[in-house]
């Protein structure tokens, strides 16, 4: 058993010693919403302008439900300075508000607040231990604390395979730590010993699987257990991280057992994960051609993975398995990932081939009539660092196309060849492609000023040596519209912050108000139809979690704004997103609305979330999960969940479009 220091995690002594105490009665009252409550329309309304003493004035509330929602407001807004007043929460009579203050100061992300969340955790509680406010100071935790916190948390080897809501705290805790980097000792043993029982909750496991396949630290090359617990699990979920933590596991009875699922009858995420997997090891003997069989699969998001897997095939010796799974290939998409992958496996000098695989992309692009099909043959040319003067010569239609000939001319300067084929001259051709991306940032369009900008400050790109004029910025500024082109105003800053070392006022927030008279006629089983060319999708809205979200979204649905909106973005067992004005991402309108964001989880399929550019820059954009996605929990803003329609989810793709979006009642 390992002890805790007394200087440490000193409550969990009291786990430690006296274990759970049967629990005592305690009122709690009642904590449900009523949108038609004044004093909760004004907190909420408080909480849009984000008057933070205001709203600190309600923890002090002889009324539960405005503490509590003082408290969640605190969550999603995020000033680090009332951490010492969320602090006094914690030790509020009742439970949900505790729970709340606890969840919101770790939102708050303040090493400061590591001290008060010690403390407040009750190992002598009078409703238990094992609750949901333990719990949430775990999580907590995970997001504030430091190694030493994350191994004494590791380490804690008393709670009970009964001690759910403190399981699932610990896993949830131990989730965020690493996704700051923060591994402690022994996690990976604690992890396949949660996942290797059935007697822990489906929820401890899910955790378990999600920490094994997103850490970036966690050493588990040889781990056999691993691969044994893999072949036998059960739970769909739970088996999606599983897999993705196989692929770091550099032995052949993982590499067999994800060949034999990414070739399996399995969910198609399944699937899908099991390829990302194996382009961990694209270039070996026998999963290359594994690889590459997928890429003429029967389900899209397996053969457009697969095809992108085909970039990481770097070996000569599969260079007729490409051209034959290009060859064999239907989907346009998919076979411009594959002339991709072709043209990234020819050597600098072979100039003849890969002049005719440019002639052969060029000739596909102009006889596609699909944009997002054109920019991928565009970015085939960005894997030939001769063929820059041919990308910038390259005429386009849309916004699209000109974004994939930026993509491009970013692989050709940070190609592997680029100096060699450049030799003295490599700084003088460099400088001539970072000038044509100034120009085009110069010209203003959001989207491709933006993409500009990202690849214009990056450091390794040496754009400081060479541009000294910010003419091209201020330009470029004085040609957009705040809040429309937030994302690419903020993007410009960070560029003119990294080379001339100032930056513009982006102007006062627009914001869009709550209609409390369309969210209080809401029934609970509220629902908007969202109908696309594949299908229709029912999503349950949540007004009482993100109130202003629903309320934007709904008006949004009642103007036809998402009409014929396109899916600009599909990401293979992780999202569809859509509501663009633009239909390249870079869209935006004329108003913006807080994050909202509380302790619910993004912890199964289906959750309807905002997509956003920072804290408090939500628009129009949405997206849906194909699966749990925990990584997005208390960033992005939940305000529905699909309750009809995941099929249609999962049949999307780039390009397809909403046909209407109507609410029912």
């Amino acid at each position: 058993m390992h002890f805790l220091r007394i200087g440490g995690f000193i409550t969990f002594l009291y786990v430690l010693i006296e274990g759970c105490v049967p629990p005592a009665k305690q009122s709690q009252g009642s904590t449900s919403v009523n949108l038609n409550d004044p004093q909760i329309q004004k907190i909420m309304l408080l909480e849009i302008v984000q008057n933070t003493d205001s709203i600190s004035a309600y923890f002090s509330s002889s009324n539960p439900i405005l503490r509590l929602l003082a408290a969640k407001s605190m969550a999603s807004i995020q000033d680090v300075s009332f951490g010492d007043s969320l602090v006094g929460l914690l030790e509020d009579p009742f439970i949900e508000i505790r729970t709340e203050a606890a969840y919101a100061l770790g939102q708050l992300k303040d090493t400061a607040n590591v001290s008060a969340l010690t403390l407040a955790f009750k190992g002598k509680d009078s409703i238990d231990v094992n609750n949901q406010f333990n719990a949430s100071i775990l999580e907590a935790i995970g997001k504030v604390g430091g190694i030493e916190q994350a191994n004494q948390m590791a380490n804690v080897e008393t709670y009970r395979d009964t001690d759910t809501l403190l399981l699932e705290g610990q896993m949830y805790g131990l989730y965020r730590f690493i996704l700051r980097d923060i591994s402690p000792e022994g996690l990976a043993d604690l992890c396949l010993k949660y996942l290797d029982s059935g007697v822990y909750s489906p929820k401890v496991r899910l955790m378990a699987a999600h920490i094994l396949g997103r850490s970036k630290n966690i050493d588990l090359r040889g781990n056999s257990r691993l691969t044994d617990i893999l072949n036998k699990e059960s739970d769909l979920f739970v088996k999606m991280p599983l897999i993705l933590a196989a692929g770091k596991n550099n032995d052949q009875p993982s590499k067999e057992a994800l060949k034999k699922i990414a070739t399996s009858n399995e969910d198609y995420r399944l699937r899908v994960n099991a390829v990302k997997a194996l382009s961990n090891f694209a270039s070996e003997a026998g999963i290359a051609d594994t690889i590459l069989l997928l890429t003429n699969d029967a389900n899209v998001h397996i053969a457009n993975e697969a095809a992108a897997a085909g970039l990481k095939i770097k070996n000569l010796n599969n260079l007729v398995s490409l051209w034959r799974a290009d060859s064999i290939a239907t989907r346009p998409m998919v076979k411009a990932k594959l002339l991709q992958a072709i043209m990234n496996n020819h050597g600098l000098y072979l100039t003849i081939t890969k002049d005719y695989i440019k002639n052969m992309a060029v000739q596909r692009m102009n006889a596609s009539t699909e944009p997002f099909v054109k920019a991928e043959y565009i970015k085939v040319l960005g894997y030939d660092p001769y063929q820059y003067q041919n990308i910038i010569a390259l005429p386009v239609r849309t916004k699209v196309e000109e974004l994939a000939k930026l993509s491009a001319l970013n692989q050709i300067i940070n190609h592997p060849d680029f100096v060699s084929a450049y030799k003295a001259n490599a700084s003088k051709v460099k400088r001539e492609i970072l000038y044509y991306i100034a120009s085009k940032v110069r010209e203003g369009d959001p989207g491709v000023a933006a993409e500009g900008a990202v690849i214009l400050a990056n450091e390794k790109n040496q754009t400081k040596l060479l541009l000294r004029d910010s003419t091209f910025i201020e330009e470029s500024w004085s040609k957009l519209s705040h809040p429309r082109d937030l994302e690419t105003m903020q993007a410009l800053n960070e560029l003119s912050s990294y080379l001339f070392e100032k930056t513009y006022p982006i102007g006062e927030r627009k914001l869009k108000q709550i209609d409390f008279s369309r969210l209080t006629t809401l029934r609970d089983s509220a629902t908007v139809i969202i109908k696309t060319t594949k299908g229709n999708i029912t999503i349950l809205l949540f007004p009482k979690h993100a109130p202003a979200t629903v309320s934007s979204f709904l008006d949004l649905c009642k103007s036809d704004f998402y009409d014929d909106k396109i899916f600009h973005r599909v990401v293979p067992n992780f999202v569809i997103q859509t509501g663009c004005p633009r239909g390249d991402g870079y869209g935006g309108v004329d108003f913006t609305i807080p994050s909202e964001v509380d302790d619910m989880k993004y912890d199964d399929e289906g959750f309807v979330g905002m997509a956003s550019a920072g804290l408090h820059t939500e628009g129009s954009q949405f997206f849906i999960t194909h699966s749990p996605t925990p990584h997005l929990d208390g960033r992005y803003t939940i305000f529905g969940k699909v309750i009809a329609g995941m099929d249609t989810v999962h049949k999307i793709e780039v390009g397809d479009k909403i046909i209407d979006a109507i609410l029912t009642k």
